[in-house]
This record gives structure tokens, C-alpha cells and sequence, in this order.
């Protein structure tokens, strides 16, 4: 098998030809082969983070965060004021 440069320029018979399959896939004993010759069609696993770490490391969330906080806040001291000018 070689590498397809331009992939996205070919025909999809020529992907074919070039991957050495067909439209109905590899035969079993292809495939064996294949899994020898490559290996596994496998991508490495990464050690899972703790969801704390991964909840800080998000920028993103620490704005939304903020502004959750604030508009709490807000909403309190707004209670508040109405609680006193009401008294």
C-alpha cells in the first residue's frame, strides 16, 4: 500500500485501487494480514484527567463561572434592596 497524496482530489475508484479494496471491504484474510503488517486500527489511550483539573484548565468556563456568580449576586442584593426599601 502507498501513501495517497491529493486524497481529496481522487475518485473514489482510484481511492479503491490505491487502498488495494473495494466498495464491499477486505476479505478476511486481508484484513489478518493487514493486522499483522499494521497492527491494530487503534488510537493510544490518554490517562483520563480528573474532572476538576479538566473544569480548570477551560477558560471558557471560568468566565461563564463568573458571570453565573455575578448575576447571583445580583440577584440577592436586588432582593435585599427591595427587602429594606419595602421596611
Amino acid at each position: 500500500m502507498r501513501e495517497i497524496k491529493n486524497w481529496h482530489n481522487k475518485t473514489s475508484d482510484e481511492t479503491l485501487a490505491v487502498l488495494d479494496t473495494s466498495l464491499n471491504g477486505l476479505s478476511e484474510e486481508e484484513a489478518q494480514q493487514r493486522l499483522q503488517t499494521f497492527g491494530p486500527n487503534k488510537l493510544p489511550e490518554h490517562p483520563q484527567r480528573n474532572i476538576l483539573l479538566r473544569f480548570l484548565n477551560n477558560s471558557v468556563l471560568y468566565f461563564e463561572a463568573l458571570v453565573c456568580l455575578l448575576l447571583y449576586i445580583r440577584t440577592l442584593s436586588s432582593h435585599w434592596e427591595r427587602k429594606a426599601v419595602s421596611k
